[in-house]
Parts: C-alpha cells; structure tokens; sequence
C-alpha cells in the first residue's frame, strides 16, 4: 500500500511540475527531498524508533509511578512518624502531669506520716524526761536529805562532844528561834 502511495505521490509530483503549478526551484527541491527522506526514514526505521519510543515511554512512565508510590509511602511513613512523636510528645506530657501528681501525692503523705512519728516520738521523749525529771528530784531530795543529816549530826557533834564555841552559840540561836516560831505558830 506503501507502495501504491509512493508512485501516486510521485506521478503527482511530476505532473504538477509539468504543468508550471509546482515550480522547481532549491527551497522546493530541499522541500520534496526532506518530505522523501522523512517518509523513507519512516518506512524503513519508524517502526523500530516507536517500539523503541513506546519502551523508553513505558519506562519512564513505569518509573514515575514507582516513584510516586515510594514518594506516597514516604511521605504516609513521614505522616505517621510525625503522628507517633506527637502521640509520644503528649503520653510524656501525660507521664509528667501523673509523675507530679504522685510526687505531691508522695510527700503529703510522708510529711503527714513524718509528723506523726514526730508527735509520737516527741510524746515518748517528753514522757522519757518527765519520768527522768522525777527522778532526778527524788535523788536530789534524797541526796539533800543525806547531806542534811550528815550536817546536823556533825553539828550536834561539834557542838555537844566537842563543845565548840561558835557552834554552842549557833546551837542557842537556832533553839531560840524554834522556841519562836512554835509559839506563834
């Protein structure tokens, strides 16, 4: 069919020249041998230039689309990363807000418990110095009451066997003012 074409086109070629429509001049002749190269070039290398083309095109649309599914999982991995660090940004705030409400929660109850070993402690300790308190007051009672009788014996000693002076006339002084103070009393 080619064929055909081709002597159709060139039996019009030459009858138009013939007939002075066609004017054979070199931008005309340039014109009909690049028409003729193009169609020839067509007929014997079009079909393996478009196979060749139509590849190179699937190729290149082939990988335009794989590089679009990657670029869309990217940017969906992209999209969830970002998710999972806000998710993960908002559950430490979360962990902060609960640590802290432990922590007030925490040293409430061991002030409250520290003061009540306190108090318990302080009750123990002043009940501890209250009993020793008392005790010291009985031994320094006692220890008065020792030195007392030690004093009053070696008084009357010094005064009645020794028959000191100065302590016979302390011992006067002292009846008189117990003979006093009964009669008054």
């Amino acid at each position: 069919m080619y064929k055909y074409m081709f002597n159709l086109f060139a039996l019009l070629l030459v009858l138009l020249t013939f007939n002075n429509i066609l004017l054979l001049n070199e931008e005309t002749l340039i014109l009909i041998s690049f028409v003729a190269f193009s169609w020839l070039f067509n007929e014997n290398v079009g079909l393996t230039i478009k196979t060749s083309l139509n590849k190179r095109c699937h190729g290149i649309k082939n990988s335009l689309e794989t590089s679009f599914k990657e670029v869309s999982v990217s940017l969906d991995n992209s999209i969830k990363s970002k998710h999972k660090f806000w998710a993960l940004f908002y559950n430490f705030q979360q962990l902060a807000k609960h640590y802290l409400r432990f922590i007030y929660a925490t040293v409430g109850w061991f002030s409250d418990h520290k003061l009540k070993i306190t108090r318990a402690s302080f009750l123990k300790h002043l009940q501890f110095v209250s009993r020793a308190e008392k005790q010291v007051s009985r031994l320094l009672f006692l220890l008065l009451i020792e030195k007392l009788k030690d004093v009053t014996l070696l008084r009357n000693f010094y005064c009645l066997k020794i028959k000191i002076p100065y302590f016979l006339s302390l011992h006067a002084v002292n009846v008189r003012q117990c003979i006093h103070s009964i009669k008054f009393s």
